[in-house]
């Protein structure tokens, strides 16, 4: 009966090591694509802060390519006018125009000719990718922290981890 036990302990001790190791590793891949989340966040308020925006019109339909079965690429041309000057632009988005539509275009105060945008992000995106990321980073090292103060926390993760791994093979 002792070899029973110590083989029970001796996998439990095993699961539990694995468990680290797993929480470890994915601790740090969170990390790292919350730091990309954050970045990403960041970007996103930063580059619609610096923008302005004005309304233009459409001047032709928007040709829109399917690029899976749940997402297309329209390109529109539009004109839009700034402190009595016209300007011509053309931008990529998920959506589609028609003729004679108006639309908000965005535009860089200093450069109001160069690559002027339409359908940009809201700052709230920015703000969710940047809270995503945050409570992504202490959730994988709180993971980590759990791990090493409890045996029975490693021991679970590892065993998940092991039957994830598994899972993914079959």
């Amino acid at each position: 009966m002792d070899k029973k036990q110590s083989l029970g302990s001796e996998i439990y001790s095993d699961a539990a090591s694995f468990g680290r190791v797993y929480a470890m590793i994915g601790a740090i891949f969170g990390t790292l694509i919350s730091i990309m989340f954050i970045i990403g966040g960041i970007y996103i308020i930063y580059h619609k802060s610096h923008l302005k925006s004005v309304n233009g019109t459409v001047i032709s339909d928007s040709i829109c390519n399917q690029l899976d079965k749940n997402s297309k690429s329209c390109s529109t041309t539009y004109t839009y006018t700034i402190n009595g000057k016209n300007y011509k632009g053309t931008s990529t988005s998920s959506n589609g125009y028609k003729k004679s539509e108006n639309i908000k275009i965005w535009y860089d105060p200093n450069h109001p000719s160069v690559n002027p945008e339409i359908d940009i992000p809201s700052k709230t995106l920015g703000v969710v990718l940047i809270i995503i990321g945050i409570i992504t980073v202490i959730s994988a090292w709180v993971g980590v922290y759990l791990t090493r103060k409890y045996k029975f926390a490693a021991a679970a993760s590892g065993v998940g981890g092991g039957i994830d791994i598994i899972k993914n093979i079959i």
